[in-house]
């Protein structure tokens, strides 16, 4: 950085103004609340949260703010407020720097709140931390499940997983195009732009769930028919042909060298390294209890169960599965279920009501509560399972 603090500071305040109390230059920002307050956090670190090799500053400062958004929509609320702190090497340049607050700001500008305060600090590794403060008249908890509720999810699951599979297995100059894309959604225009693979990929052969004592089997295969890959998530249902290998350790695949059309998985890319926060305007009055899904929807239903002091059921056959999810778990042989059940990051809401109509809003109903503790697998063919809460868990 050829910038000292103070002037760091300063172009930071000349860019990012808030209009609805005292933001950037006081020991402590001012914000003026008409209903109860919501404050939460999250932490990114270099080489536990994202690698460099594949995401830009720009990704960082989107998903930073995305990330945080994700916990103030999950509790019904609406945001208002960003605090961020960063922590980088001396050596991080200019031009890092800027597209760094970049990020934020076009976050900031989609989902309508203001960077308010912050902190730096000199560090060996990139760290980024964020503070969303929202508001809301009800509070959505977790707390607040009862037996023959419904759950639902508001789209697909797995495709921040997916797109992680895929981009770590990414040829270096495929993940410098990666790293040059802000605009996901300008990928149509590209039909011709291709990414390349490795050689090579470390087949996951560990079971998808973990099944409780009383289970004989140590994974369930389940088989989808292909059907149309532009169906939506309300739509068909059943198009993967994925089926689980038979083996059980792990071990390398020598895969020849492999393209694919970058449009073609434009959703998996973004999901994982620009995430977008669902705000739940449309069915948070009839939301019993709710969170953001950023662990894996098996562990972080858990954590609603136990909160509810409830249990769950899980249909999977009612699942959708993303053509972009399938396509991924084709090519490197994971069991597509795994990726969906226990991938984190992707940052949908897991909502719990008592009304059927709430699929109007788009919700997809994928299970019920129940009495009895547990989380558990319908399946039409293996019937009833018990699941373990896999997901991500840092310690």
């Amino acid at each position: 950085m050829k910038k000292d603090e103070i002037a760091i500071i300063k172009d930071i305040r000349n860019k990012f103004f808030f209009p609805e109390g005292i933001g950037i230059g006081d020991d402590s920002a001012v914000l003026r609340f008409k209903e109860s307050a919501l404050i939460t956090t999250d932490l990114m670190i270099e080489d536990v949260h994202f690698d460099l090799s594949f995401t830009s500053f720009y990704h960082l400062g989107f998903k930073i703010v995305s990330i945080n958004v994700s916990d103030i929509y999950a509790m019904g609320g609406d945001f208002r407020g960003f605090l961020f702190s960063l922590g980088a090497p001396q050596t991080i340049s200019d031009e890092d720097f800027n597209e760094l607050f970049s990020g934020i700001k076009d976050a900031l500008n989609h989902y309508g709140g203001f960077l308010i305060g912050g902190d730096l600090s000199k560090s060996d590794k990139i760290v980024l931390s964020g503070v969303a403060i929202g508001e809301t008249e009800r509070p959505i908890l977790r707390k607040g499940a009862e037996p023959e509720d419904l759950i639902y999810i508001t789209s697909y699951l797995g495709l921040s997983q997916a797109g992680f599979y895929l981009l770590r297995n990414l040829s270096k100059e495929s993940k410098k195009i990666v790293k040059s894309i802000k605009n996901f959604d300008l990928l149509n225009d590209f039909s011709e732009s291709f990414l390349s693979f490795s050689e090579s990929f470390l087949r996951h052969s560990e079971p998808f769930i973990g099944h409780s004592e009383r289970s004989e089997e140590s994974y369930i295969k389940i088989t989808h028919k292909e059907g149309d890959p532009s169906a939506t998530p309300q739509g068909d249902r059943k198009k993967c042909n994925c089926e689980r290998s038979e083996e059980s350790n792990a071990k390398v695949l020598n895969l020849p060298e492999r393209k694919i059309r970058l449009k073609e998985i434009k959703e998996i890319l973004q999901r994982h390294l620009m995430p977008a926060a669902r705000k739940p305007d449309k069915f948070r009055n009839n939301a019993k209890a709710m969170m953001d899904i950023s662990d894996g929807l098996l562990i972080d239903l858990h954590r609603l169960c136990e909160e509810s002091g409830v249990g769950a059921e899980i249909y999977i056959d009612e699942i959708p599965i993303h053509p972009e999810v399938a396509q991924v778990a084709e090519l490197f042989h994971i069991d597509p279920m795994k990726i969906i059940l226990s991938g984190g990051e992707d940052y949908e809401l897991l909502v719990v009501s008592d009304k059927e109509n709430v699929t109007e809003t788009g919700l997809i109903p994928i299970g019920k509560i129940i009495k009895d503790k547990g989380i558990y697998i319908v399946d039409s063919m293996k019937g009833k399972l018990q699941a373990k809460p896999e997901g991500w868990q840092h310690f």
